[in-house]
């Protein structure tokens, strides 16, 4: 299985150090997508891992959907992200990593692997390619994009595998908004933009959607 790990950061560094130690074991495969206003996330100390800077700071579904057609181009079977908040427990990694190889071998029909939610998790290429990319037309990034990708996972008969995996998601999760207040406020102001989007597209709220395609078309 070849395989891909994106760490997503646009700011806190100290928690970006955390989450980089705590899955070493996929130094190898992985790198950081550095999508902070001034592109200089400090990465001393913080292993061999490749930066990459995009020319401008990407949001959170089209860091996804970047992570995806890196993969493709390097012919990747399963491709993996990482929030920088995210602290993978002792031997979790590994643990993580052996659970997504078995999936991929076992010829389930799975699209995703969770460690606590999406925290850290792997998609299969061949499930994403028929699914789609994330919806980068939500008014503002936040759980209603993931939602809406998950929800036309399982639309599509494809298994969201819960791994079980022990992994932290420091400050009750959303660390990038809680530390810089202008994105918080932007956040609060869009909220009720994005779940009017889900509903206009779903005829529904999430775990209520009526329509069996999305616009119902």
């Amino acid at each position: 299985m070849k395989y891909v790990h994106g760490i997503f950061v646009v700011n806190r560094p100290d928690l970006l150090e955390r989450a980089v130690a705590s899955v070493e074991c996929l130094w190898p495969e992985a790198f950081i997508l550095d999508n902070s206003p001034d592109g200089h996330i400090d990465t001393e100390r913080k292993g061999p891992i490749p930066v990459v800077r995009p020319s401008v700071p990407l949001s959170f579904p089209q860091s996804v959907n970047f992570l995806y057609r890196m993969a493709r181009e390097k012919g990747a079977d399963v491709f993996g992200f990482q929030h920088n908040d995210a602290e993978a427990g002792e031997n979790a990694a590994e643990e993580y990593f052996k659970i997504v190889g078995e999936a991929f071998a076992s010829g389930r029909r799975w699209a995703a692997v969770f460690t606590n939610y999406d925290i850290i998790s792997a998609y299969d290429m061949r499930a994403f390619e028929v699914i789609g990319e994330w919806d980068t037309d939500f008014p503002q990034p936040n759980y209603t994009i993931d939602v809406d990708w998950y929800h036309r996972a399982r639309l599509h008969g494809y298994e969201l595998i819960e791994s079980g995996v022990p992994v932290t998601h420091h400050n009750d999760a959303s660390s990038t908004i809680k530390s810089d207040a202008h994105r918080r406020l932007i956040n609060e102001v869009k909220f009720t933009m994005n779940e009017a989007y889900y509903l206009r597209k779903w005829g529904g709220p999430p775990g209520a959607e009526r329509f069996a395609s999305a616009w119902n078309l």
